[in-house]
C-alpha cells in the first residue's frame, strides 16, 4: 500500500548559524520571526519521525536561526523563490557583512521535490548576486513517490 502527499515543488529557508549568535538580535536586524532558532548552549530538542518530543542530553553546539519563505511564494519556482531572498537580502547587505565578520555561517536551503526528474536553471546573475552577500545554497532533492512507499 502506497501513501501519496501533496509534497510537489520548492521551498526554502534561510539558516544563520554561529558561536554567539543571537536569535533575539538577528530578528531584530532581518525584521523577521524564525519559525526555530536557539543559542549554542541551550538543550537539543528533536521530533522523532513518530511526533514524540526529546530533549538530548548534549547542548546545542551552535546557536541557530532559520526562517522558511513566506507561504505566498512557495508555490514559485526554485529559481524564483531564490530570487525573492536575494531582492529581500539585498536590503540588509551591511548586515550580511557584519555577518562574515562575525565568522556567521548562512546560506539558503532548498528542498526540491519536483519528482523523479528536475531542471531548473540558476542564472548567473542571480547566484553572483547572492554569493556577493555570503549566501550559500545547499539543495536536497527528494521523490515524493520514492520517500511515501510504504
Amino acid at each position: 500500500m502506497s501513501t501519496q502527499r501533496n509534497t510537489r515543488g520548492s521551498v526554502t529557508k534561510l539558516y544563520i548559524w554561529g558561536e554567539d549568535l543571537d536569535p533575539e538580535l538577528i530578528s531584530q536586524y532581518l525584521k523577521m520571526k524564525p519559525f526555530k532558532a536557539w543559542r549554542k548552549g541551550q538543550p537539543k530538542i528533536v521530533t522523532t519521525p513518530t511526533g514524540a518530543v526529546k530533549v538530548l542530553s548534549t547542548p546545542q553546539k551552535l546557536g541557530c536561526w532559520c526562517v522558511r519563505i513566506p507561504e505566498s511564494a512557495v508555490s514559485k519556482s526554485l529559481p524564483e523563490q531564490l530570487q525573492y531572498w536575494n531582492i529581500l537580502l539585498k536590503r540588509h547587505e551591511a548586515i550580511f557583512c557584519e555577518f562574515n565578520r562575525r565568522k556567521f555561517d548562512f546560506y539558503i536551503d532548498c528542498f526540491v521535490n519536483e519528482g523523479p526528474t528536475v531542471s531548473f536553471d540558476l542564472a548567473a546573475d542571480l547566484l553572483e548576486s547572492l554569493g556577493k552577500l555570503g549566501l550559500g545554497i545547499k539543495v536536497s532533492f527528494y521523490d515524493s513517490n520514492a520517500l511515501f512507499d510504504d
